[in-house]
C-alpha cells in the first residue's frame, strides 16, 4: 500500500466517529425540537387563554360650567351641567339622557356641600338610576358684585312678599318659571344630549330654592315630571303656595319631599313646618292619585346642607329613572305598584323611581 492510500484510509477512519458522533446529536435533538414544534400551538392557545385582557377603564363623568345672560332678570350667572360617566363614550354617542334641574346650583354641585356630582357618580356605579344629566343654577347670590347676596337670592326665588323678608315688599320669583323654562331649559338642550318632555325633565330645591322649584311646578304644568323639595318652608307667605296647589291638577308623576324635626331652634316652627308640609303631601295625594309620592322625615336632621347631602342618595334614587331592565319585557312578573303616598322615619333610601311614575293609591 502506498503512502497516501495510508493517508486516505486514516482520515475515514478518523471522520467515521465524528460523523457518528454528528448523527447521534441530530437524532437526539430532533425528537425535541418535533416536539417543541408540535407544542408550541397549545402553548399560543394556554397562553392566550391564560393572559388577562386589559381593562377599559369607563369614561367618567365630566362637569362644564355653562354662562347664561338672562332676559328675564338681566343678569349674567353659571349655569352648571354634570354629564354622567358614558356621556362621552362611543357605544353612547346617540344616547339622550334625562335631566333634572336643581336651584342654588353652585352649592348642590360643591364637593363641601350637597356633592351631588360625586353622590350621582356612586348611585349609576352601583346600578340604582340611569345615567342623568344633572343641571345646577347658580342663583343670584352667585353673581359677581351682588351687594346683598341673600337679598338677591330671595328677590328671585319668593313669588310673593312675606313679613320675613322686610326688605323684599315686591320680590320677583313669579319670574323665576319662565327664566328656568325659557332660558336656562332651550341652553341646555342645544347644548347636550337631552331627552325633552315632562317624563324625562325634573325640577328641585332646598329652603327657598324649594319654594322657586314648586313655584315652578305650579306656574308651568305639565312641564316636569319630577318634583324634590327639600326644607320647603310652606308656611310662608300665609301658606298662599298650599293654596295655589289646591288648584293644581296636572301634577309631577314623582314628588320626594325631605325633612328634619328640627329646622329651627323654634320648637312651634317646627310644628308648624311639618303641619304645612303634612298637608301638601294630602294635597297631592288627593290631587294625583297617580303621582308616586315620598316624604322622608329625619328625626334630629336640621336646616342646611350637610342634611340635605344626607338625604341626597334617597332623594335621587327615587325621582330619577331607573336603570333599564336587564330581562327582556315580556319576562317581567307582574310586579307590585310604586309605594305611593308612604311616609319614611330615618334616611333609609326608597326604591328608585322614574319620572314617568308607577299607580298608586291616594
Amino acid at each position: 500500500m502506498n503512502v497516501n492510500s495510508s493517508r486516505r484510509r486514516a482520515v475515514l477512519l478518523l471522520a467515521v466517529p465524528v460523523l457518528a458522533a454528528c448523527l447521534a446529536f441530530r437524532s437526539r435533538s430532533a425528537a425535541p425540537a418535533a416536539a417543541l414544534s408540535e407544542a408550541a400551538p397549545m402553548a399560543a392557545v394556554a397562553l392566550a387563554e391564560t393572559a388577562p385582557v386589559a381593562a377599559v377603564a369607563p369614561e367618567p363623568s365630566r362637569i362644564v360650567v355653562l354662562a347664561l345672560t338672562s332676559r328675564v332678570f338681566g343678569n349674567t350667572r353659571s349655569i352648571r351641567v354634570y354629564l354622567p360617566p358614558d356621556y362621552f363614550s362611543a357605544a353612547s354617542s346617540r344616547r339622550r339622557y334625562p335631566v333634572f334641574y336643581f336651584n342654588d346650583g353652585f352649592a348642590v354641585f360643591s364637593a363641601r356641600l350637597w356633592n351631588a356630582p360625586s353622590i350621582a357618580d356612586s348611585l349609576i356605579a352601583s346600578g340604582r338610576v340611569a345615567p342623568a344629566i344633572l343641571v345646577g343654577i347658580d342663583n343670584a347670590a352667585s353673581i359677581p358684585g351682588v351687594t346683598s347676596p341673600e337679598r338677591a337670592r330671595a328677590d328671585e326665588y319668593l313669588p310673593y312678599p312675606d313679613p320675613s323678608e322686610p326688605d323684599l315688599p315686591h320680590p320677583h320669583g313669579e319670574m323665576y318659571p319662565g327664566f328656568v323654562v325659557d332660558e336656562v331649559m332651550p341652553l341646555v338642550a342645544s347644548t347636550f344630549r337631552t331627552q325633552t318632555g315632562a317624563a324625562n325633565t325634573g325640577i328641585g330645591g332646598a329652603s327657598y330654592g324649594g319654594i322657586a322649584a314648586l313655584t315652578a311646578v305650579l306656574r308651568k304644568p305639565g312641564v316636569f315630571g319630577a318634583l324634590l323639595l327639600e326644607s320647603t318652608p310652606l308656611f310662608l307667605f300665609d301658606e298662599r303656595l298650599l293654596a295655589d296647589s289646591r288648584k293644581l291638577a296636572a301634577w309631577p308623576k314623582t314628588v320626594y319631599i325631605g325633612l328634619g324635626t328640627r329646622e329651627a331652634d323654634d320648637p312651634a316652627l317646627n310644628e308648624r313646618g311639618k303641619r304645612t308640609i303634612d298637608a301638601f303631601a294630602a294635597i297631592v295625594r288627593r290631587r294625583s292619585p297617580v303621582t308616586l309620592l315620598q316624604l322622608n322625615v329625619v328625626e334630629g336632621a336640621t336646616h342646611g346642607s350637610s342634611a340635605w347631602r344626607a338625604r341626597l342618595p334617597a332623594a335621587l334614587a327615587f325621582v330619577l329613572p331607573p336603570p333599564a331592565p336587564k330581562s327582556p319585557p315580556w319576562a317581567a312578573g307582574a310586579g307590585g305598584a310604586g309605594r305611593a303616598g308612604t311616609t319614611l322615619r330615618g334616611s333609609s333610601p326608597p326604591p328608585a323611581a322614574p319620572f314617568a311614575g308607577r299607580p298608586g293609591g291616594a
